[in-house]
């Protein structure tokens, strides 16, 4: 007998989709130094002498949405002066669990949504000024056992480096748009158009981000961070966005710490309906 899926609206839900847009999963940082400062993703350099790898875990939106977040990242530098760095990225977002059932009203199990993302790409540096970046991003959105879609996407952009100051214009997201088997119904992926700089003097790194949604609204990531001799760290950010076209505002706080190659960074979100009390954490390693 024919399944039917009647909870096909609250996988939708979990997962943000709304009205022509999908994968909002995209606008979400998956570093917690990231989302500690405000969602502010350009203006991190490369983590790693020559090879570095992080595995972060998080729930995001647990009032709501209650999607768990599960991230890995891995990157390598070439070259006897580090001019390359290709890196890997991987990242998942798992809906709320609901309930299959058949026609007649049975029930036939539990089913998981989610969304996920892998990126490969690199970043090359021109002298010690200059640096461009490219990475290919493959997407993959399940609604249900028989509702599932696909989609490719690509971020590009470039970086000028000087005495503390670095700024990063990049396009994200680009790509095609994501067409669910069920119904055919293509969603866009929202591209975006960032810039963002940071300026690093005794060890405080003020940092701000403006995205600007293609089709939508701007959106505003800004955040400091103290080092305090390359070992602890502490956050605070705020991101603006609009509910129900992007992102949704929000306030940030974190910390890190660093120690013989061992990191672990943490973020917490809150001053938002829909956001607060997320949390992301991040245990990495680098040599």
């Amino acid at each position: 007998m024919k399944k039917t899926y009647t909870a096909l609206a609250l996988a939708l839900v979990c997962l943000g989709v709304r009205a022509q847009d999908a994968l909002p999963m995209l606008l979400v940082p998956s570093d917690a130094r990231a989302l500690a400062l405000g969602g502010n993703t350009l203006v991190q350099e490369p983590a790693c002498k020559k090879v570095s790898a992080t595995l972060s875990y998080g729930i995001w939106a647990p009032g709501d949405i209650h999607d768990n977040l599960l991230a890995a990242d891995v990157q390598l530098r070439l070259g006897k002066s580090g001019t390359c760095t290709l890196g890997l990225d991987f990242a998942d977002f798992l809906g709320k669990p609901y309930e299959l059932t058949t026609s007649l009203g049975t029930v036939r199990g539990k089913y998981t949504p989610y969304d996920m993302r892998i990126g490969l790409g690199a970043r090359m540096t021109f002298g010690p000024h200059f640096a461009a970046s490219l990475k290919g991003r493959f997407i993959q959105s399940v609604l249900s056992p028989d509702n599932k879609g696909t989609a490719f996407g690509v971020d590009a952009g470039v970086e000028y480096m000087a005495a503390g100051l670095r700024a990063v214009l990049a396009g994200c997201n680009f790509g095609t748009p994501v067409r669910y088997t069920q119904d055919g119904t293509a969603y866009n992926s929202p591209a975006l158009i960032k810039a963002g700089v940071a300026y690093s003097f005794l060890g405080i790194t003020p940092a701000v981000e403006l995205d600007y949604l293609l089709g939508g609204p701007m959106m505003v990531a800004a955040g400091i961070e103290y080092n305090l001799k390359d070992m602890a760290f502490l956050r605070v950010g705020y991101h603006y966005g609009p509910a129900n076209k992007a992102l949704p505002s929000f306030a940030s706080v974190g910390a890190g710490m660093h120690i013989a190659g061992i990191s672990l960074n943490a973020a917490y979100l809150f001053a938002s309906k829909v956001l607060g009390n997320t949390f992301l954490v991040g245990l990495g390693y680098s040599f």
